[in-house]
């Protein structure tokens, strides 16, 4: 039991009021109150007492008192001891939801819950005089707990969910954060659950059960947030990432269950065990599109760390065709003829060979369905020698055990899966689970094999790719008939120069995009809350940085000049809206949100960077973003100042997308103007599910564009 809960409910209990207050008339409140009138008398006079007399435990800053976080975590608390343990709820209940409602939002802090507070005393005497006079009805404000407040839904499914593991041995403990009792034991639970039936059955149900989130237009499956206007309705998700990751474990084992109705009955127990341990554990749904609105200094690392656990849990990492094979060819494509060379001698054939045989596979494959086959119908159908189609299915196929580390769900860093396609199976087939999830390993199985010959950094296979993003991002514009201008240039004001990767001229608007090669890093995709900072701060903030200079050129004056190999071109500045967008390799899932880029700078804008780490690389990072930080902030601040324009529109003028989500932008476009439109079709428009292509499907389907 939490140290706070026990304070709470002591000071609710000891805290009385009189019970006449409940038959008085609204004169009667004026008197008992000692409130002067002069004639007219409102329940609102009377009420506005009794919130300036709650708010007097508020204070303006952490020095002086604690997160109002506490409040939530103690709504929390108190639904989950209801539901589980049977503890009263009333008259807390009423109590705590009273102080959520007419707290003042300006500030962020309270003192700290004790007894002997006089404050809290007199805020909780209030609260009663509160639930008196407005809220006779206790019973209906009770048993509207999992309706009737936004959090509450979301804590009452949690609640049922620990119940539902209580027969695999796990329980609810409440320190000063919730806990689930034994549960590596309801993980191996689990998973002694999938070896019956097989790691491969539980991978096509799961498959089955997300069929309805299927995009025929971005060939893949839309695993955004889940949310509604109305709570109530939302129920606990399948968690599609976990599961599939600790299924393959499973995939080469024979099933112990061959009987088909029991067979049905376990993996329906599967599925449900596995939502209620997910959902027990971590508690990462969002159950109101207006959750993730509201990101601060105070709460960014915690938000932060749900995301990127959201997704690794929830949602699995997908590529779609054509694009996956349009851009990963460019990417090796672009990459020096030294270092291409390299990479055949390694692999033992060209890569373009390679590159067919690929496509050969998934071509195989009926719609997104798993695709069985053998080492003669790849060679049949690519018409490619077997001495090559063997060394191909070498790089390509897992005969060894997959992710035979990963025993805890929030460790991404255990899954391997990732870096092959394909499933090397004991009767000599191969197969390709899912096209969407799998066709990314073609290219990370090139990678890997790259990676292992690297010598000089600046020869590295990563470094180039680097390189080649841009051109690749190019060649993709100039394909749309996208025009662009690239080049170095001069800032006037301090001599200094720079680089500029990408400028789109519109009719309206300048598009500046500027490329980051950074990925998100399996350490940040396991919540970790350093890596998740450093990985994501390294790709936007020094992109922005170096947007926004360009964008203070065209600002001061008018113009800016770029040489592209000594051809000199001139952009005009002429009032146009200036966009900025930070381009990455590949996706960063959730963080490229557009509200969560917005609150990341708006948090940027007065929080500092820094790190209680003591291990000096991280230091020097964190020395390094903060830097990038201020001097964000002073073009912030530069820029607002020559514009005029207010911070939020400011603030939505900063992108950040993967080359992928460029792809899906410049395709449903054919001139500069197009892609402009295609682009902003999102600027302002949220539907809250953390993901591009959900965002993108919700706004054609509104607008019903083909």
């Amino acid at each position: 039991m939490s140290i706070i809960y026990n304070e709470f409910k002591n000071l609710c209990d000891n805290v009385i009021i009189d019970e006449k207050i409940g038959q008085l008339s609204l004169e009667g409140y004026y008197e008992f109150f000692g409130l002067k009138h002069k004639g007219s008398m409102t329940l609102s006079m009377i009420n506005t007492l009794l919130t300036e007399k709650m708010q007097g435990i508020e204070v303006d800053s952490q020095d002086k008192g604690i997160s109002k976080k506490q409040l939530d975590f103690l709504i929390e608390e108190l639904i989950l001891r209801h539901i589980c343990f049977a503890e009263e709820i009333d008259p807390y209940w009423c109590i705590i939801t009273t102080f959520r409602m007419h707290l003042n939002n300006k500030h962020q802090y309270m003192l700290p819950i004790e007894t002997s507070n006089e404050k809290w005393i007199i805020a909780i005497k209030y609260s009663k005089y509160y639930i008196e006079i407005n809220e006779r009805d206790i019973e209906k404000r009770l048993f509207s707990i999992s309706n009737d407040v936004i959090l509450s839904k979301k804590h009452v499914d949690r609640a049922n969910s620990i119940i539902k593991i209580r027969d695999i041995g796990c329980d609810l403990v409440i320190d000063d954060e919730v806990e689930i009792s034994n549960f590596e034991e309801g993980i191996k639970n689990l998973e002694s659950m999938i070896e019956q039936i097989g790691g491969l059955k539980v991978i096509f149900e799961t498959f089955n059960r997300i069929h309805h989130r299927y995009s025929k237009r971005f060939h893949r499956y839309l695993l955004g947030v889940n949310v509604s206007y109305d709570p109530s309705k939302i129920q606990p998700q399948l968690p599609v990432g976990f599961l599939l990751n600790l299924s393959l474990k499973h995939v080469s084992k024979t099933p112990k269950v061959t009987d088909k109705s029991e067979a049905i009955s376990v993996t329906r127990k599967i599925m449900d065990y596995a939502t209620s341990l997910i959902t027990a554990k971590y508690d990462l749904q969002v159950y109101s599109m207006f959750e993730n609105m509201f990101i601060n200094g105070d709460n960014i690392i915690d938000k932060f760390q749900n995301i990127a656990l959201y997704d690794s849990l929830y949602s699995i990492p997908q590529c779609g065709m054509p694009s996956f094979f349009e851009i990963m060819t460019s990417l090796i494509c672009n990459i020096s003829k030294d270092k291409q060379a390299e990479i055949e001698q390694a692999i033992g054939l060209s890569i373009c060979d390679y590159i067919a045989i690929c496509k050969s596979i998934v071509s195989l494959s009926k719609g997104n369905c798993p695709v069985f086959f053998t080492a003669n119908q790849l060679i049949q159908h690519a018409k490619i020698s077997p001495e090559q189609v063997s060394k191909a299915l070498c790089i390509l196929s897992w005969s060894d055990p997959i992710n035979s580390q990963y025993t805890t769900p929030d460790n991404y860093s255990d899954i391997d899966f990732w870096k092959k396609p394909l499933i090397h199976l004991a009767d000599e087939r191969y197969l390709l689970i899912n096209k969407s999830w799998c066709i990314g390993s073609f290219y990370e199985a090139i990678a890997v094999q790259s990676r292992s010959i690297d010598k000089p950094k600046q020869s590295s296979f990563d470094n180039q790719i680097g390189k080649a993003l841009e051109q690749t991002a190019k060649s993709m514009l100039t394909s749309h008939n996208i025009s662009y201008r690239c080049g170095k240039y001069t800032d006037p004001s301090d001599k200094s120069n720079g680089e500029c990767d990408i400028i789109i001229e519109s009719a309206t608007a300048i598009v500046i995009i500027e490329i980051k090669k950074k990925v998100f890093t399996h350490k940040a995709k396991s919540g970790i809350d350093i890596n998740i900072f450093i990985d994501l701060l390294d790709s936007v903030i020094a992109a922005i940085v170096q947007a926004s200079k360009v964008e203070l050129i065209l600002l001061k004056q008018g113009f800016i000049e770029l040489d592209s190999n000594g051809i000199v071109s001139r952009i005009d500045y002429n009032g146009r809206v200036i966009e900025k967008i930070a381009l990455t390799h590949l996706e960063y899932g959730g963080f490229q949100d557009r509200m969560i880029i917005r609150n990341l700078f708006n948090t940027l804008r007065s929080t500092s960077l820094g790190t209680n780490s003591t291990n000096q690389s991280d230091i020097n990072k964190f020395k390094v973003l903060e830097k990038k930080r201020l001097q964000w902030v002073s073009q912030l601040a530069e820029i607002q100042k020559i514009t005029d324009r207010d911070i939020e529109s400011m603030l939505f003028s900063n992108w950040f997308l993967s080359i992928f989500h460029l792809y899906e932008l410049v395709i449903r476009a054919n001139s500069n103007d197009e892609f402009y439109a295609s682009l902003k079709q999102t600027k302002y428009v949220t539907f809250s599910t953390l993901d591009f292509y959900t965002e993108i499907e919700q706004v054609i389907k509104s607008k019903d564009i083909d």
